[in-house]
Parts: structure tokens; C-alpha cells; sequence
């Protein structure tokens, strides 16, 4: 495995082991293990934490991070950690909309009562999405009562959302200043170590080699989220046994002939994105929050499109050759050690390509 690179073992079947009650999908992850690197350290510890049975004292814990980022992978991977570390109790798994349906039903047909009792009979609580109870008043304020009491039985509950709880509009005063007392872990995109031992993993469930030097190109160059990194695996592995860099190169080529946006669509949506307009990003202001937006597009332009550096710099005011090239490899370098510049990048990509 790569250097600095973790895991933590997660189940292969649809549902992480016998469940005593559970509302809501749980899809198969597509790897059976969740790979933490340098970025998620946090997260590992956490796994640690469980395993050494004291995540009572972080309860509740709020895994935070977009769509694609692995949370309820690792989630999966946490309910198997409990139960190897031998906790004791009953394990309830709640995805927040299909919960907020049978609360509205479960009162309509007068037994609120008995859905209550199963959820604060809980040792361990998985709370999925969320985002989800948002405008849900009567469905939050259950929820909220139920961590209460599940916080004086000493139980655990685990939360998935997109946004910190005190960011998601709409969303219980309570329950999110709840939620926030407890250990709130912002999960971030794969970085180049982590995506190479994801490769390296893939290769046996996909029947395939990857040659040293096709799998470092793969996790060099393929961005974005582990389910859009295994698609990508999975195109370049079509019918091959063994993928070389040679056969790389041409899948990469071939990718990006395909889908390269204009340069005026990538800046426009990171504007967008950082909420300012074209002008100001294209402009000559050294707001920190402008210089950033300004090098990720640049670093997006050059990454999506084959397009000369010289020709990425007109677009930008004019800008000459070698500030593209200085702000590309600035933002390659925050990529490696700042989750938020990751999370940018993916987020603003994705709504590029989509």
C-alpha cells in the first residue's frame, strides 16, 4: 500500500451485518475497504477511537463532505469497526428522508410510540444525510429528543451530511447546535497517495495488471471522487488483462478530446461558485479569496482543456504565460495538504464537466 496511506475493513453485503432496525438504502460499497490517507487523518483516528471502544466521548460524531466522498463507505467501515471491537447493543441505521416518511406515517397511524422505542433502544445510531430533515420540524425536534436520550443512555450516534449542521438552511436551531457539540470531521477528496492505492486495490475485483507506472499516471491524473475514479478505472480496464502507461496515455487523450469546456464556461463557474463575478476573478484584484478562485480556474483550464498555457492566460486579462503556469503549480501543491482547496476543485469541476 502507498506510504501513509490506511484502511479500515468495510462489509461486502448490502447491509453492514444484521441490523436491528432500518430505515433507508444502504448501497454496497465497491471497494470492501475505505482508504484513508495524509488528508483524513482525523478520520483514522476516529477508527481508532472505536476500535479502542472510547467513542463515547466524541459522540455524536458528524462525518462532512459532498456527494461522492465516501461517508457512508466509512460509516459501513465504522459499524463493522464496533462490532470486531466487540461493543454490545443494538445497532440502528436511519437514512434522514426515508425516516422523516415513516415519522409522518408512523404518527399518522398512532405509533409514534413504537417507531420511538426502537430508535432510543439504540447502543449505536447511524444517521444518513442528514440534510435531509431540513424544513422537517416535527421529524428534527424526534430526532433531537432521541440523541438526548440516547446521550444519557451513553449510547453513540454516527451522522452523514453534506454541510456542517450549522450551515444546512432550514435545518432544527437545536439539533444542529446539538450535532456541533460533539466531533465534527470534515472529509476530504482522495489525495495522489490515497487515489494510488485505491488503484492498486481495484486492480484484482476489476481482473486486471496495472503496470507501477500506468497506476501512478491513473492516480496523477484522474481527479475527483473515489466513484468517479473507479468509473475511470473501470473504462481503461475494458478488456484489458494488463494496463500499461502506453494505454493510459491514449485512454487520457481520448477523455479529454471528448469533454474539454471552453475556458469561458470554466471561469464563469468557478465565479459562480465563489459567488463573485466573471470580472472581478478575471481582474486584477489580490483579494485572497480572488486570488484563489482566479488560480483554481486556471489550474481547472489547464487540467480540462488542451489549450496552451499562453492561450489560458488571454482569457484571464491577458495574462502571460508563465502566471498560469505559477498559479497551476500552486494549486497542485495546496491540493496535497489543504481539504478545502480539494473540495473546491472537485466541486467546481464536477459543475464543469456535469
Amino acid at each position: 500500500m502507498s506510504t501513509g496511506v490506511l484502511s479500515i475493513l468495510t462489509p461486502g453485503d448490502v447491509l453492514p451485518a444484521p441490523t436491528d432496525f432500518f430505515v433507508g438504502p444502504v448501497l454496497r460499497p465497491a471497494l470492501t475497504r475505505f482508504y484513508l490517507g495524509p488528508e483524513n487523518l482525523l478520520a483514522h483516528h476516529v477508527v481508532e477511537v472505536i476500535q479502542s471502544k472510547r467513542l463515547q466521548q466524541y459522540s455524536p460524531l458528524v462525518l462532512v463532505g459532498p456527494q461522492g466522498i465516501g461517508k457512508s463507505h466509512l460509516t459501513q467501515g465504522c459499524v463493522e469497526a464496533w462490532r470486531q471491537a466487540g461493543q454490545r447493543g443494538s445497532t440502528v441505521m436511519l437514512c434522514a428522508r426515508q425516516f422523516v416518511r415513516e415519522w409522518i406515517a408512523a404518527v399518522r397511524q398512532d405509533r409514534a410510540d413504537q417507531l420511538r422505542t426502537q430508535l432510543r433502544q439504540a447502543s449505536l445510531l447511524v444517521l444518513e444525510n442528514l440534510e435531509h430533515l431540513a424544513k422537517h420540524e416535527s421529524a428534527s425536534r424526534e430526532i433531537l429528543m432521541t440523541l438526548d436520550e440516547l446521550h444519557r443512555q451513553g449510547a453513540v450516534v454516527l451522522v452523514t451530511t453534506r454541510s456542517e449542521p450549522n450551515r444546512i438552511v432550514s435545518l432544527c436551531p437545536g439539533l444542529a447546535s446539538r450535532l456541533t457539540a460533539g466531533l465534527v470531521v470534515q472529509l476530504a477528496e482522495p489525495s495522489r497517495a490515497t487515489r494510488l492505492a485505491i488503484v492498486e486495490a481495484a486492480a484484482d475485483p476489476l481482473g486486471v495488471s496495472f503496470t507501477r507506472s500506468a497506476a501512478q499516471m491513473l492516480a496523477n491524473t484522474l481527479p475527483g471522487t473515489v466513484p468517479q475514479l473507479l468509473g475511470h478505472l473501470n473504462a481503461v480496464a475494458a478488456g484489458e488483462p494488463l494496463v500499461d502507461r502506453t494505454a493510459v496515455e491514449r485512454y487520457l487523450k481520448a477523455q479529454q478530446a471528448v469533454k474539454a469546456p471552453p475556458i469561458t464556461t470554466i471561469i464563469s463557474t468557478t465565479a459562480k461558485y465563489f459567488s463573485m463575478p466573471v470580472a472581478r476573478l478575471k481582474g486584477a484584484s489580490r483579494n485572497r479569496t480572488v486570488v484563489s478562485a482566479r488560480a483554481i480556474a486556471m489550474y481547472l483550464a489547464r487540467d480540462l482543456t488542451n489549450h496552451s498555457l499562453e492561450k489560458i492566460g488571454a482569457q484571464f486579462g491577458g495574462r502571460d504565460h508563465t502566471t498560469v503556469l505559477h498559479n497551476c503549480r500552486r494549486i497542485e501543491q495546496r491540493l496535497e495538504s489543504e481539504p478545502e482547496i480539494r473540495q473546491a476543485v472537485s466541486e467546481v469541476r464536477d459543475r464543469v464537466i456535469a
